[in-house]
Order: C-alpha cells, then sequence, then structure tokens
C-alpha cells in the first residue's frame, strides 16, 4: 500500500511592522456613528416595522405632519374634556343643581345660532384663519369667566358665592360656551385635517390621530380631579383656557411649518354645491333608514341625558353633607368627582 501524501508545509506568518505612533495603543471595538449601538438600531428597527405595520409607510414629513395635528387634537379634546368636567360643578353651584336640564335645553339653541355663524365664516376665511378667529374668541372667553369665577365672594359671578340663583348669568354662560366649543372646535379640527390629507394619507393617520384625542379626553378629566383641590375650580378653568391658547399655537405653527397644503387632488375635482343648514332635515324627510337611525340615536341620548343629571343630584346631595357649613369644599368635591368621571369614561 503505497503511503499517503505528506500535507503541505504551512507558510511562515507575515510580520507586518506597526507604525511607531500606534505602538503602545489600545485597541477597542468600533461603535456607529454618534455613539448609537447595535442594540439601538434593532429597537429602532422593531418600532419602525410595528409602526409601518400599524399605520403603513411614511416619510419624515409625514410624521411630523401626523404628531403635529394629533398634539392639537390632543389640546382640544383634552381642554373641553377639563371644562367639560367643570362645567356642571360651577352651574350647580351659581344657579342651582336643579337647572342643569333647561341649561342643557338652552345650550342647543346656542349651538344651532353659533353654528350658523361658524358655516358662514367657514365660506370667508382660510380654515387655518379660522382657527386663530375661534381659538382667539373661546381662549379670550373661557379667560374672561375664569376671573369672573375667582372674584370674590360678594360678587355676583364669584364661584365663592354661594347663593345660588337662576339669575346670575355666569352659570349658564360658562355651560353654553363649553357645549358649543365641543360641536365647534371639533368639527373646525376636522375640516382643516381633511383638507390637507387625501383618501390614502388619512388611512395612516387618522387612526393614531383619535388615538391621541383620546390621551387628551383622559388627561383633562385627570387634571381636573387631581388640581382642584389643591388650586381651586378657577384655576383649573384657566388651565381650559391655555389650552385654547395651545391649539392656536399649534395651528399657526404648523402653517409656518408646512406652508404649502396637500389638496391639489381636491382641487382638480368638480366643485360641487355646498349643502345649507336644512339638509339634514330634507335627508330625513326623503329616506326612512334615517328616521330609524335618528329614533335609535335619540332614545340613547335620552335615557344617558336622564341617568347622566341623576348622577349629578345624587353627587351634589353627597358632597354637601359631607362638607356641612362649607359650599367651597363641596363644589371642589364635586369637581374632582366630575374629574374622575371622565376619567373613567374615557379610559
Amino acid at each position: 500500500m503505497a503511503s499517503a501524501a505528506p500535507a503541505p508545509a504551512k507558510p511562515p506568518p507575515v510580520k507586518i511592522d506597526e507604525p511607531e505612533e500606534l505602538k503602545g495603543k489600545g485597541w477597542s471595538g468600533m461603535e456607529l456613528e454618534s455613539g448609537t449601538s447595535t442594540k439601538d438600531v434593532a429597537a429602532d428597527s422593531a418600532f419602525e416595522r410595528v409602526f409601518e405595520r400599524l399605520y403603513g409607510k411614511m416619510t419624515f414629513e409625514e410624521k411630523l405632519r401626523l404628531i403635529w395635528l394629533a398634539g392639537t387634537l390632543f389640546f382640544i379634546i383634552g381642554g373641553y374634556w377639563l371644562l367639560r368636567s367643570l362645567k356642571d360643578p360651577v352651574i350647580a353651584t351659581i344657579c342651582g343643581v336643579e337647572y342643569i336640564p333647561k341649561a342643557k335645553m338652552l345650550s342647543v339653541l346656542v349651538v344651532l345660532v353659533l353654528v350658523f355663524v361658524y358655516n358662514k365664516l367657514i365660506d370667508m376665511f382660510p380654515k387655518h384663519q379660522l382657527f386663530y378667529i375661534v381659538g382667539g374668541f373661546y381662549a379670550g372667553l373661557f379667560t374672561l369667566i375664569a376671573c369672573l369665577l375667582a372674584a370674590p365672594a360678594t360678587a355676583q359671578t364669584s364661584i365663592y358665592n354661594t347663593n345660588a340663583s337662576p339669575y346670575r348669568l355666569i352659570g349658564w354662560i360658562s355651560y353654553c360656551s363649553i357645549e358649543s366649543f365641543g360641536s365647534i372646535g371639533v368639527s373646525l379640527f376636522w375640516a382643516f385635517t381633511n383638507s390637507t390629507y387625501n383618501l390614502e394619507g388619512a388611512k395612516k393617520a387618522y387612526g393614531l390621530m383619535v388615538a391621541c384625542a383620546q390621551l387628551g379626553s383622559i388627561a383633562g378629566p385627570t387634571l381636573v380631579s387631581v388640581g382642584t383641590e389643591a388650586y381651586g375650580v378657577p384655576t383649573i378653568y384657566f388651565c381650559g383656557a391655555l389650552c385654547m391658547v395651545a391649539m392656536v399655537v399649534s395651528i399657526y405653527g404648523y402653517n409656518l411649518r408646512f406652508p404649502q397644503q396637500p389638496d391639489s387632488p381636491r382641487a382638480s375635482t368638480k366643485k360641487k354645491s355646498s349643502a345649507g343648514m336644512t339638509e339634514g332635515l330634507v335627508l330625513f324627510w326623503k329616506y326612512h333608514y334615517v328616521k330609524g337611525i335618528f329614533a335609535l340615536s335619540c332614545l340613547f341620548m335620552v335615557e344617558v341625558t336622564i341617568l347622566d343629571y341623576s348622577m349629578k343630584v345624587l353627587a351634589k346631595a353627597k358632597f354637601d353633607s359631607e362638607h356641612p357649613g362649607d359650599p367651597h369644599a363641596a363644589t371642589r368635591a364635586f369637581a374632582s368627582f366630575m374629574g374622575v368621571f371622565g376619567q373613567a369614561a374615557n379610559g
């Protein structure tokens, strides 16, 4: 048997002379640019994959636009729910809890008038300018109401004046103002947003916007439940006015950052005649299924309104009995309770 061939000899190692300036230097592993580790990049990549799966692929500009508008909606909804948590304690203390149903009916008429004015303004001004008008109006109005509520106890407008009377107009004005903002502010935001997004962009962005709105609807009542006992109703009411200011500032910054609105596809389509205020009544009379929807929604709202009013009557009586001789503490406790209720309703 032939013997196996010997293995080839290994070549001698090549010695590389190390430069003099590198001798004695310690070597360490290389890191990515800006000190970012591989683990951080993997986490960012995983976040990007989850985000794209949920909301679709977006550019940096699209994400920035989305975050900006979502923040604006956060201030709108957060401010509204903050003030909504205060509107019943305010009118119950100033006018009496038994006048809440009448204030509710009056607010419907006020909203109808203001919506008519809003429909006129929306045809006269660009939507971002209308934001300045509406936001500035409500910011000034809520600031004025907060100052009037903080007046000395001898003033008719003060919330510290516990002589409830239906002739104290500040309670009615506060209630109707908050109700009207809930209708006009949200409608204005979506009108503005719809003018900046096409259908594909809306599919990507609107889900996250609504999620931020939900966070706002929890944050507003949370501030009421936590801060009313410590700072009082007028101070927290003023925080609602600051939310209106933040809304205006946010839209102003948005228009500086994104001056060109991507609404060219809409402009190229044939313009249709706008619907009037009576369009809903025409549809109600014409289609039977609209009558059915109206019956169901109306029945539901009647039931909810009755239960809601019953809850407030019981809550007002409970806190008055818990704080005998101290109506200010009873009002703060009632407001804190409404804040907790808002958290539970939206959480």
